[in-house]
């Protein structure tokens, strides 16, 4: 039951939104947001020359229910594809919906995890572009960049840097 509500309110969030270069670690010092009383940090970019942020910061929502996730879907379909994930050690359900335009392919994600008594949800959305439109060597270096970029370590390390505030 309660899968289902995560997955809907998974769902809404994105109705909301109609790697040679490793995402560095020591970005988190740049930017700090605020939402539901809980302040984190996130990097201000991704250190990337191709795959460009697009909803960014990332949404954060905190709900009181517990943290479920029901695997499903595809990525290209509506409701776009569920997974759980362990990084670092932390549990996620993670929800990805892709889709292209003109040259494009946009990913909208929602990253839930348990977080107290509740679940929270960091959504945002990135524009990866179709890298074998280019020319060499700036197909292959497109290619590798997104074959590199360390996305679940990101989130991992925002995650990391969540703060109630009182």
């Amino acid at each position: 039951m309660f899968a289902g509500a995560i997955l809907g309110v998974v769902i809404s969030l994105f109705a909301l939104f109609s790697r040679e270069s490793i995402v560095p670690i020591d970005v988190f010092e740049e930017e700090t947001a605020t939402s539901s009383s809980v302040t984190f940090q996130y990097p201000d970019t991704l250190g990337t020359s191709y795959i460009s942020l697009t909803d960014w910061p990332p949404a954060l929502q905190v709900l009181e229910e517990e943290f479920s996730c029901t695997e499903a879907g595809n990525e290209t379909e509506r409701a776009g594809q569920t997974e759980r994930r362990t990084i670092g050690g932390q549990e996620y359900c993670v929800t990805t919906v892709s889709e292209g335009a003109a040259g494009s392919i946009y990913r909208q994600y929602a990253y839930a995890f348990p977080l107290e008594a509740g679940t929270a949800i960091f959504t945002f959305s990135l524009r990866f572009p179709q890298c074998l439109n280019y020319d060499e060597p700036q197909q292959t270096a497109c290619l590798a960049e997104e074959q590199n970029l360390q996305l679940d370590t990101l989130v991992d390390e925002m995650r990391a840097t969540l703060e109630r505030e009182l």
